[in-house]
C-alpha cells in the first residue's frame, strides 16, 4: 500500500528548492520520492495569488442545456445552473443520476457550449472564443483526468505524458523531461517506461493526473477519477489529489458518487434536476492517509 502522499515538505537550500513527497510503489514496496522543482510550485503560486486579487477562477452564471433525442423529446441537463470557484480549492460536484454535474464539467472545461448563460474561466469569458483561442486554452488552462485513464495503449507512461504537452508546442526533450518530473511527482518514476497494460488501475490513474498537470493548468478537472478503482487504492489517488492541490494552489473540480472524495474536498456542490441544490463547505477536511 502506498505511503501517505499528505507529509509533503518543502525542503529549503540556499541554491535550489524542491517540492517533496515520500510514496510506496503498490507493488514492490520500493521507496520513491516525488519531486516538484520549485520554480513550478512557485509559478503555480503566484498564478493563484493573481488570480485571488483579480476574482474567481471559475464562475458560471444560469447555465442552460439541453439535448434534443429526437423530434420532440428533449432532455434538459441544465437549468439556469450557477456556481463559482476560487483559486487553489478543492471542490467536489456531487448528484444522482441525470442532474448535470458532468453536462456541467463539460461546459466548464470547453468541451460543450452551453445554449445559454456565461462560463468564464480565469476571468475571460469562454463563449466568445474560437478556434486556435479556445485550442489553447483547453490544452493550457485545464487538465483533464477521466474515470476510464484514456491512455494510449501503444505508448509509455512517460510518452502518455508528454504527449499532451507536444501538442502544446513544448519541443519534446522538454516534453519528456517534464513528464519524468511530473511521473516522480505522483510516485512512479520507475514506471515511466511501461505501457498502460503493465501497469495497474492506481497507476494508470496516476499517470493520467502527470498528464492533467504537464502544461502547468490553473484547473483540473475530474470526472469520477477513482469510479473504476478499489477503496484502498481510491483513497491513495485521492491523497495524491489533494497533496497536489495543497501545495501547488492547483483548483480541482472533481464529478463523483464517491462520498470520500467529496469529504477530502473544501466543498460539495450538490447537484438536482439540472440545478445547484446546495454548496456545502465541512466543517472539517477530512485527511486520507
Amino acid at each position: 500500500m502506498l505511503g501517505s502522499m499528505s507529509s509533503y515538505t518543502l525542503a529549503t537550500s540556499d541554491r535550489h528548492r524542491q517540492l517533496t513527497a515520500p510514496t510506496r510503489d503498490p507493488k514492490n514496496g520500493s521507496s520513491t520520492r516525488a519531486v516538484l522543482t520549485a520554480n513550478t510550485a512557485g509559478a503555480k503560486a503566484e498564478k493563484t495569488r493573481a488570480t485571488r486579487m483579480n476574482g474567481p477562477v471559475i464562475e458560471v452564471r444560469n447555465l442552460v442545456k439541453r439535448y434534443r433525442l429526437g423530434k420532440n423529446n428533449h432532455v434538459h441537463a441544465l437549468r439556469g445552473a450557477s456556481l463559482r470557484v476560487e483559486a487553489g480549492e478543492m471542490v467536489a460536484i456531487v448528484g444522482p443520476s441525470g442532474s448535470g454535474k458532468s453536462t456541467m464539467m463539460h461546459l466548464i472545461g470547453c468541451l460543450d457550449t452551453p445554449d445559454s448563460g456565461d462560463v468564464i474561466i480565469n476571468g475571460r469569458r469562454t463563449g466568445g472564443l474560437k478556434g486556435r483561442e479556445l485550442t489553447t486554452l483547453r490544452s493550457t488552462e485545464v487538465g483533464f483526468i477521466f474515470q476510464g485513464f484514456n491512455l494510449v495503449p501503444t505508448m509509455t507512461a512517460l510518452e502518455n505524458v508528454a504527449l499532451a504537452a507536444e501538442y502544446a508546442g513544448l519541443p519534446r526533450r522538454a516534453s519528456r523531461a517534464r513528464a519524468a518530473d511530473l511521473l516522480e511527482l505522483v510516485g512512479i518514476a520507475d514506471r515511466a517506461g511501461h505501457l498502460p497494460s503493465e501497469l495497474s488501475g492506481g497507476q494508470q490513474q496516476r499517470v493520467a493526473i502527470a498528464r492533467a498537470l504537464i502544461n502547468r493548468p490553473s484547473i483540473v478537472f475530474g470526472d469520477e477519477p477513482t469510479g473504476d478503482l478499489d477503496t484502498a487504492t481510491s483513497d491513495e489517488i485521492i491523497s495524491v489529489m489533494r497533496t497536489i492541490n495543497r501545495e501547488t494552489g492547483t483548483t480541482f473540480v472533481l464529478v463523483t458518487h464517491n462520498p470520500e472524495v467529496a469529504e477530502a474536498c473544501d466543498r460539495t456542490i450538490r447537484m438536482r434536476d439540472g440545478r445547484v441544490e446546495d454548496d456545502e463547505r465541512p466543517a472539517r477536511v477530512a485527511t486520507i492517509a
